[in-house]
């Protein structure tokens, strides 16, 4: 993986304070906490999730209300592009509720449920 200008730089510095971080660790010092309203605060600064316009309620089926991804959204409320006069339904190979083709680990990560 090739690793941008400014991440170089920033893996530069971590590596030359190392020691000096090591040494205040062992003194005692630890990185102030924040209370739970900064957290909140730099949530909603910083956060993708929580920025305006960052999910979608879906409209659809059993998972009608949650809130997802617009792209993702789109994707699932959108018509299919399979005609269906072009599928011969008399000899099924393969029954499911949802084929998602390359979720791969995103899908993995958020652990979802089945969505129809």
């Amino acid at each position: 993986m090739a690793y941008t200008e400014e991440l170089k730089q920033l893996t530069k510095r971590a590596k030359e304070t190392r020691a000096q971080r090591i040494a205040q660790k062992g003194r005692g010092w630890e990185f102030p906490r924040m209370s739970l309203l900064q957290k909140e605060n730099r949530l909603r600064k910083f956060h993708p999730s929580y920025k305006e316009g960052s999910s979608q309620e879906l409209r659809a089926d059993r998972s009608k209300g949650y809130s997802i991804s617009p792209k993702i959204c789109f994707i699932l409320e959108s018509r299919s592009r399979v005609d269906p006069d072009k599928i011969d339904l008399s000899s099924i190979a393969y029954e499911t509720d949802v084929l998602i083709i390359g979720g791969g680990h995103f899908a993995n990560v958020l652990n979802w449920p089945i969505l129809w």
